[in-house]
């Protein structure tokens, strides 16, 4: 299936033919402003993000800069890298929770986790959770977290 980079630049859009080196643009470069950076990246907020499926970089006004590969005749878009936008705003830093803090919620978790399971000790509450799984009566945990 052919693909065609479309590339805006001051709020104008180009065509360009696709080449190889746009492949791994916008994966691990950090030039694309909408996820880790943008405090409006929300559906509630943006339309880019907000719509499903995305429309051709053309049709978005606030984006001033950026581009977008897509597929065949009906222009599938396969990637769409925002590098400038009139919506961005920086979201702020967030704070750091302390060593201390993450043991205190550790410890919470830790006990939550056995008087759900009806446990005496966290191992044997984590046994339990894992038969659970395994027969099927509960889901796995999400990766990010370790307890329920």
């Amino acid at each position: 299936m052919k693909k065609i980079v479309l590339q805006k630049e001051n709020g104008e859009t180009i065509e360009l033919d696709y080449s190889e080196l746009f492949e791994n643009i916008g994966r691990n470069d950090g030039i694309h402003l909408c996820w880790d950076n943008c405090a409006n990246a929300t559906p509630r907020r943006c339309k880019k993000i907000y719509d499903l499926p995305k429309q051709t970089i053309d049709n978005y006004d606030f984006i001033t800069d950026g581009f977008q590969i897509v597929k065949g005749d009906q222009r599938k878009v396969d990637r769409f890298i925002v590098t400038g936008c009139n919506h961005y705003e920086e979201e702020p830093e967030r704070e750091k929770m302390s060593i201390e803090e993450r043991k205190r919620i550790n410890n919470i978790r830790r006990n939550m986790a056995m008087l759900y399971y009806e446990a005496d000790t966290i191992e044997e509450a984590e046994e339990i959770q894992r038969q659970q799984i395994e027969k099927g009566l509960q889901k796995p945990p999400k990766k990010h977290c370790r307890y329920l």
